[in-house]
C-alpha cells in the first residue's frame, strides 16, 4: 500500500482498534495451483488476538477467521498443506512457509470533489479530485485447519465459531441476551464444522493509512468538512466527522487507547492551548510575571530511581545541566508543538553538534544552507573522518547509518526542498534523514509528517521571537534517542541556561500569531515585489519600473509551483526571503536606506530585519539581500522598502 508519510498511521494500538471496530477483512492469497487461479481473495470475518509479552511490548497479534471448505481458496490452501507436509517442514506442518495479506478498510470512503477546496481552488486552481478513505493492510504467515478428524482442528474451530458469535451478537448487534453456538443443536454443530476450514494468520507486519484531507492547507480542509456536511447523508457526515477528528488528533481509534508520546499524526497547525497553557495538572504557573526558578542547584529529594536519565517527576530538580525548572517547561511546550521528544541546547549549532554525535555517521550529505552547520560539519570531520558529500550527490553514495542534512526552507534564499523525496532517498539506503526546520517553525511544516528521523530548530529564531535569546532544539519521536541525547548533553554540557527557558516559555505563548503575522506580511510582499518585477513595458516612474530598476531576481517558496509545496507547507511559506539587486553597489547601500528594516543578521524576531549576507557568508551572490519580514503593518513595509528603491533608482539616472 502507497503511504505518504502524512497519512501514515503507526501506532499498533489504533491499528488493532481499527481492525476490532472493522472486522471483515479481504484475506488475499498468491499460491500456485495447477487447478485454481493465482491470486485469490475472500471477504471473511476475523477476531484479533493480542497476547501479553513478557517485556510489556505490544505485538502485531494474531488473526483467526474460517473459510467454505468449497471456496477455491480453502482448496489452494490446502492443497499447499499437503505439499508443506510433503517437502522438509514435515508431516506435521499446518503454517505455510508463504505470507498472505488481510486487508481491512475503515468505516468511512468517499469522493472528494475539488468543489469543497475553498482556499486552493479561488487562489490557484491547482486542484484534483480524490477519495478519503482509512485501511489497515496485515501481511503475515497463515496456519490453515483442515483435517476435521484431527483434535487440534476441532478444537480451533469450536473457538472460532464461539467467540466470531459473540463478537457480532454483543459487539455488532448490540444484544445484552445473544444468541450463542451451543443454542443450536449439538450434531448440526458437528456437521458444520466439517463444512469450512479454520485460518490462523500471525501478523508480521501492519501498515495503516487514514487518508481525511490532513494533507490540504486549512482552509481547504475546512471546505470539505462543510462540504461533506451539507450533503446531509450519513456518508457524508461521518467523513467530515472522520476529516474534523483527523485535523485534531481526535479519531475515534486514538480516543479509546492511551497516548503514545511521538505517535500521532496530525496536521502543522499547532493547537492554541499548547502554546498558551501548557502546566501539570494543579500546578499555578510559575512563570508568569516573573523570571522562573533560575537556581543551578537545588535540594536532594529522596527518588525510586536516582539516574538523572530515569522517567522525570517534574519535582525531584538536584542540578541545572541534568534537569532545571525552565527548561524542562520549555521541552514539555516544544515536544507538543513538534509531534516528537524535544531536547533543548545552548545553540542551533549545539543541536546540530549533538544530531551529529547521535548518529556518528561516515558520511554526511548537505547542501548550502547556514554555514555555521558546514562549521559543525568540520570540526566532526576533523575528529571522525566524516565525509561531506553534496544534497544532490547519487544515492548509491549513501550507506547505512549516514546523514542527510536537509535545510528547508533553505537559509538565505526561503526557498523549500521536499522533504518527502529526500527522506525516501535517505531511507532507501540505511541512511537517517535530519531536516533543520528553523525557516518554518510549527504551524508552518511538521517534517515528521514526510518522513524525517530527526527534526532540528534554532530556537534563537521564532521560538525566541524577540532577538533576546540563544537555544537549539532537538526532537525525535524515538524514545531511545532521546533518552540517549539527553544522557549525552548531562555529558557534554551544552544546556540552555534557566533564563533563557524562561524566555522561551514566554515566547511561545505568542508563537502562532507571531509566525502566521509575519508569513502574511511577507506573501504581501514577495507578491508585491514579483508582480513589479515581471510587470511588462511599465511607465517611467511607475512602481513597477521603479523596482525593475533596482530589482533583478527573488527567492521564496511561495514563487514555487511543485505539487507537493501546498501539502509540506499547508498554512504559508514561511517569512524569510532573498533578493538579488542588479549591482552590489545596490546591494550594499539599500539597508541604510530603510527606516522599518533594521540591517542586522539573525532572523525570526518581531521586528524586520534586512541583510547584506555576504557580510556574514562569503559563499552568497554578493548582490544578495536576505529579507526577515517581522508582523509591522505590511504597507508601511512596503512604503519603506519603496522609497528605498526610488532612492537607489535616482541615483543611478
Amino acid at each position: 500500500m502507497y503511504i505518504p508519510p502524512v497519512h501514515a498511521e503507526e501506532r499498533l494500538s489504533v491499528l488493532h482498534q481499527i481492525i476490532r471496530d472493522n472486522p471483515l477483512g479481504i484475506l488475499t492469497t498468491a499460491i500456485e495451483s495447477p487447478n485454481h487461479p493465482l491470486i485469490l481473495s475472500s471477504h471473511i470475518p476475523f477476531l484479533l488476538d493480542v497476547p501479553e509479552t513478557a517485556d510489556g511490548t505490544l505485538p502485531n497479534g494474531i488473526l483467526r477467521g474460517h473459510l467454505a471448505r468449497q471456496n477455491p481458496q480453502s482448496k489452494v490452501l490446502t492443497e499447499a498443506l499437503a505439499a508443506a507436509a510433503r517437502s522438509e517442514h514435515g508431516p506435521h506442518a499446518l503454517e505455510l512457509p508463504g505470507e498472505v495479506l488481510v486487508v481491512f478498510n475503515g468505516p468511512h470512503q468517499h469522493y472528494v470533489t475539488p468543489k469543497f477546496y475553498t482556499e486552493t481552488k479561488p487562489r490557484t486552481g491547482k486542484v484534483a479530485p480524490t477519495w478519503n478513505y482509512s485501511a489497515v493492510q496485515a501481511y503475515g504467515r497463515i496456519t490453515v485447519y483442515s483435517d476435521s478428524g484431527s483434535a487440534e482442528t476441532q478444537a480451533f474451530l469450536q473457538k472460532q465459531l464461539e467467540d466470531l458469535t459473540l463478537l457480532g451478537e454483543k459487539e455488532v448487534m448490540g444484544f445484552t441476551e445473544p444468541w450463542e453456538v451451543g443454542d443450536a443443536p449439538e450434531s448440526w454443530v458437528r456437521i458444520f464444522k466439517k463444512l469450512i476450514v479454520g485460518v490462523e494468520i500471525r501478523i508480521e507486519r501492519l501498515q495503516g493509512k487514514v487518508k481525511m484531507s490532513q494533507e490540504l492547507p486549512r482552509g481547504d480542509r475546512e471546505g470539505v468538512i462543510e462540504g461533506f456536511e451539507r450533503m446531509d447523508t450519513e456518508a457524508g457526515k461521518g467523513i467530515a466527522r472522520a476529516v474534523r477528528e483527523c485535523a485534531t488528533g481526535n479519531s475515534r481509534a486514538a480516543r479509546r487507547q492511551p497516548a503514545e508520546p511521538g505517535g500521532g499524526r496530525r496536521t502543522a497547525h499547532p493547537p492554541v492551548h499548547d502554546v498558551q497553557i501548557r502546566r501539570r495538572p494543579g500546578q499555578t504557573d510559575p512563570q508568569r510575571g516573573s523570571g522562573g526558578n533560575c537556581a543551578s542547584s537545588h535540594g536532594h529529594h529522596a527518588a525510586a530511581n536516582p539516574a538523572p536519565q530515569a522517567d522525570f517527576d517534574g519535582r525531584s530538580y538536584v542540578y541545572s545541566r541534568e534537569f532545571a525548572p525552565n527548561a524542562t517547561r520549555f521541552e514539555a511546550i516544544l515536544s507538543s508543538l513538534l509531534n516528537g521528544h524535544a531536547v533543548s541546547y545552548s545553540s542551533g549549532l549545539a543541536a546540530v553538534h549533538a544530531a551529529l554525535v547521535l548518529l556518528n555517521p561516515r558520511r554526511i550529505s548537505v547542501g548550502d544552507g547556514y554555514h555555521g552547520c558546514h562549521e559543525v560539519i568540520s570540526v566532526v570531520s576533523r575528529l571522525s573522518g566524516l565525509q561531506k558529500l553534496a544534497l544532490d550527490c547519487p544515492a548509491e553514495s549513501l550507506g547505512e547509518g549516514d546523514v542527510i542534512l536537509l535545510e528547508t526552507p533553505v537559509n538565505p534564499l526561503g526557498t523549500a526542498f521536499s522533504i518527502a523525496e529526500y527522506a525516501q532517498k535517505a531511507h532507501a539506503r540505511g541512511a537517517y534523514l535530519i531536516v533543520d526546520s528553523t525557516f518554518a517553525p510549527p504551524g508552518l511544516q511538521d517534517p515528521f509528517l514526510w518522513g524525517a528521523d530527526l527534526v532540528m530548530h534554532s530556537g534563537s529564531k521564532y521560538f525566541g521571537g524577540h532577538s533576546d535569546l540563544l537555544c537549539g532544539v532537538l526532537a525525535t519521536q524515538r524514545q531511545d534517542w532521546a533518552k540517549r541525547l539527553f544522557e549525552d548533553r548531562v555529558a557534554l554540557g551544552n544546556v540552555v541556561g534557566s533564563l533563557e527557558g524562561w524566555l522561551g516559555v514566554r515566547s511561545l505563548r505568542t508563537l502562532e500569531i507571531r509566525v502566521q503575522r509575519a508569513s502574511q506580511n511577507c506573501a504581501h510582499l514577495v507578491s508585491w515585489l514579483q508582480g513589479a518585477l515581471i510587470a511588462s513595458s511599465p511607465a517611467q516612474g511607475s512602481e513597477e519600473r521603479i523596482v525593475q530598476t533596482v530589482l533583478q531576481r527573488i527567492y521564496h517558496a511561495s514563487l514555487q509551483d511543485e505539487p507537493w509545496l501546498l501539502q509540506q507547507m499547508p498554512n504559508g511559506f514561511g517569512p524569510v526571503f532573498s533578493i538579488v539587486l542588479q549591482s552590489e553597489t545596490f546591494a550594499r547601500t539599500l539597508p541604510s536606506r530603510l527606516a522599518f528594516f533594521h540591517h542586522a543578521t539573525s532572523l525570526g524576531g518581531v521586528e524586520s530585519l534586512i541583510e547584506w549576507r555576504a557580510m556574514s557568508d562569503s559563499r552568497v551572490d554578493r548582490k544578495l539581500l536576505r529579507v526577515s519580514v517581522g508582523i509591522e503593518n505590511w504597507q508601511d513595509l512596503k512604503d519603506d522598502l519603496l522609497q528605498a528603491f526610488r532612492s537607489l533608482a535616482g541615483s543611478s539616472d
